[in-house]
């Protein structure tokens, strides 16, 4: 292994460390971890007043899955040591719109520690909480830290462009196709069953389906379940997830659905928080889960993507772990170095 990969590895263990070091503290008796001031235990758990979908849960559950793939990331593939950037790094924007708390996040840090210049333009409600703590894991580096920007008006000259969660209209897409750029958005993932599943599996498939609200563009959208399929299992997993329909939001967008399938005479199930249904023209929407069934004869559980890129095969629930927030297998490393 080159030097440069050893300090690329050194930066993201040191990042997974800070990471668990907040999480370990939350809610403990040990003294709070304070960043420039700021009671990050406290900022976490009151950040739902600024933005209602990022909940302290789902903040912690982001920040486990990016620790995870900070550790789990190869070095093979880094392309600047950070301790020599050169003199004119390139400039990387990310137009965010996340649907997760911190989409997008290990994808920034993994072009920061590579040399990269990164620009990032969120949405108003986001903006802190990724500034606060993205500054926070790379507070060790200066040099580092430093390359993160976040703009808050017009983007500035960059060399390439990452959207994420970002839809463009088709014209503004065609503008921004001159430089390289890369779309990390509505993957659509489907996972496909054939009733032989685990109960781990099971449960891995719920938390893919509902963790952040199942808003992530990595979240479930979608099932294939071989014909006659028993949902009793599914269901009951589903059900840890039945507090969200506390939530004033996902409320809104559950019984919105709820109101649109009833006048439509569309069939469905109702979950008391999720809706089930064979209707594909709602695959996507928050609060609904849509399915389709085949004739018995696949073996084994894989995540598919009706787009034909990020989501990649896997098992099911991949998407929620250390895979989902962290580095799409659409090429990533490749994009940098096509910039």
């Amino acid at each position: 292994m080159t030097t440069d990969q050893d300090n690329c590895k050194t930066e993201f263990a040191r990042m997974a460390g800070r990471i668990d070091s907040l999480l370990q503290t939350d809610g403990s008796d040990g003294d709070p971890v304070i960043w420039q001031g700021v009671d990050l235990d406290e900022f976490i758990r009151d950040y739902h007043h600024a933005d209602s979908w990022s909940t302290r849960e789902f903040i912690h559950e982001s920040l486990r899955q990016l620790a995870s793939g900070l550790r789990a990331m190869s070095s093979a593939s880094a392309i600047h040591d950070p301790e020599h950037r050169p003199s004119n790094p390139k400039t990387l924007a990310f137009v965010i719109n996340p649907g997760a708390a911190l989409e997008g996040a290990g994808e920034i840090l993994f072009a920061a520690v590579s040399g990269f210049r990164c620009i990032l333009k969120l949405p108003e409600m986001s903006a802190r909480l990724y500034k606060t703590l993205l500054e926070y894991l790379l507070g060790f580096s200066e040099k580092v830290a430093s390359s993160i920007e976040m703009a808050d008006g017009p983007l500035p000259r960059f060399d390439g462009i990452v959207f994420i969660n970002a839809l463009q209209k088709p014209d503004v897409a065609g503008y921004f196709g001159r430089w390289p750029h890369l779309y990390l958005s509505s993957s659509r993932a489907t996972v496909i069953l054939t009733g032989e599943e685990s109960q781990q599996e099971v449960r891995e498939t719920a938390a893919g389906i509902c963790n952040f609200y199942g808003r992530s563009y990595r979240s479930i959208k979608s099932l294939k379940v071989p014909e006659n399929y028993d949902f009793s299992g599914l269901k009951e997993a589903l059900s840890a997830y039945h507090n969200f329909i506390n939530h004033s939001r996902y409320f809104n967008h559950y019984e919105y659905h709820k109101s649109v399938f009833l006048i439509n005479a569309v069939a469905f199930e109702d979950l008391g928080f999720l809706l089930l249904t064979k209707d594909q023209a709602f695959k996507g929407n928050t609060g609904v889960l849509v399915y389709e069934e085949y004739k018995p004869g696949s073996t084994g559980i894989r995540q598919s993507s009706d787009t034909g890129s990020e989501a990649g095969d896997g098992t099911a629930g991949q998407g929620s772990k250390e895979a989902g927030l962290f580095l799409e297998k659409v090429g990533f490393l490749q994009f940098l170095q096509s910039v």
